[in-house]
């Protein structure tokens, strides 16, 4: 499978990460086309798109082209893996949404609706309920957790489903050992939940030296009319010298969002996606960044990436851009078969899925931005 990569600002690297799914879900032609619609519009991906009924005519189209057939299967060669374990699971929800972050001493794992604290090489030190690490005890889902490399310390957010609120928190240290080893906050952007006028969806964790960023899809409640892209940003630059022993108040944060962001021409971006920046902040240049797509589920094909700057002032985060990145022509591109298996993995609608900043060493201090997504392009099916 073709994965697309672009380097914004400077030089590419490949990342791609996939969240399996089954046949159904990815084959148009398997049930009817409304049911299909149906399907995706209720969150059975496990995120929104701006479009249903354009999604699945999108995916079907992908699959086609590809040569994609029901109950399709594939061989292929295994690659090897140095580090592996089994993480936290629960059963009770699908999907489970899985992220991490490694530090010096840890990695951290969050599932819904989970956590897990493990060693480098996979020895568990403390697992519980995402309720034991935010002190909420209402529906929390979509979590995000990075490593956060000026700071030393990680960063998590996690989404309240009811009342769209987002909870947020830090550990004390580099070196969490329990839920108890960080403060926990709640921050209210002015989402109504699921079943509100302005929904968030697919929230995606970003920072930079003063700022946490979320990228988010709004849509009118939860399956509703898509609204567009926001960012909301914590600013975080009052959490204290590494370690801490006692948590600063939560008066302390400023908060707020930039709504719809959009790109160049006007259009909205799908899934905005702040990078996970791990240099110093300089005046020269914006601090963190945010990169998009316009959205591809209608069937036409686009040819660039969205880029949007932010630098801190005491009273909030300014924005600059949006600045327009050319890349070669993408479409949403066709589910993924697996090796051995006849389900299939389920590869977006052409959003991107991280982004990295960082200074890129054939350039000096430049900043240099990596991001992937799964496409269709060229003459073959990615």
């Amino acid at each position: 499978m073709k994965r697309m990569a672009v380097a914004l600002l400077a030089t590419a690297m490949l990342s791609l990460a996939f969240a399996a799914t089954d046949a159904a879900g990815g084959a148009a032609s398997a049930i009817s086309f409304s049911a299909a619609v149906a399907q995706v519009a209720s969150g059975r991906l496990g995120y929104l798109v701006p479009n249903a009924a354009a999604y699945v005519r999108a995916k079907a189209l992908a699959a086609a082209r590809a040569g994609q057939g029901i109950g399709q299967h594939q061989l292929g060669p295994h690659g090897t893996i140095d580090v592996a374990w089994d993480g936290v699971f629960d059963n009770s929800l699908s999907p489970p949404d899985p992220t991490g972050a490694i530090g010096p001493n840890s990695y951290v794992e969050l599932i819904n609706a989970m956590y897990g604290i493990y060693t480098r090489t996979g020895t568990l030190i403390n697992s519980g309920t995402l309720a034991q690490l935010t002190g909420a005890s209402d529906a929390r889902v979509d979590p995000q957790i990075l490593w956060d490399n000026n700071d030393q310390r990680f960063y998590y957010t996690v989404e309240n489903f009811a009342n769209g609120d987002m909870a947020w928190g830090f550990s004390k240290d580099n070196n969490p050992r329990s839920a108890a080893d960080f403060c926990r906050y709640q921050g209210d952007f002015g989402y109504s939940g699921s079943t509100g006028t302005n929904f968030p969806d697919y929230p995606k964790l970003g920072n930079s030296p003063h700022l946490l960023l979320i990228g988010l899809n709004i849509f009118q409640g939860f399956g509703g009319r898509f609204l567009g892209g926001d960012v909301a940003w914590i600013a975080k630059g009052s959490v204290g010298p590494n370690p801490i022993s006692t948590c600063p108040p939560q008066s302390r944060f400023l908060l707020g969002k930039f709504s719809n962001v959009k790109n160049a021409d006007g259009s909205m971006i799908n899934a905005p996606e702040p990078a996970v920046n791990t240099e110093p902040g300089l005046p020269t240049r914006p601090e963190g960044w945010m990169v998009g797509t316009p959205d591809v589920s209608s069937g036409a094909p686009k040819n660039y990436l969205t880029v949007y700057g932010f630098s801190p002032t005491p009273a909030g985060p300014r924005l600059s851009g949006p600045f327009t990145v050319p890349v070669a022509s993408f479409n949403a591109p066709p589910n993924a078969p697996q090796c051995s298996s006849t389900k299939v993995l389920d590869t977006l609608d052409g959003r991107l899925e991280h982004a990295v900043a960082a200074a890129d060493p054939l350039r000096g201090t430049t900043d240099a931005i990596w991001t992937a997504h799964a496409v269709a392009g060229g003459a073959a099916a990615s």
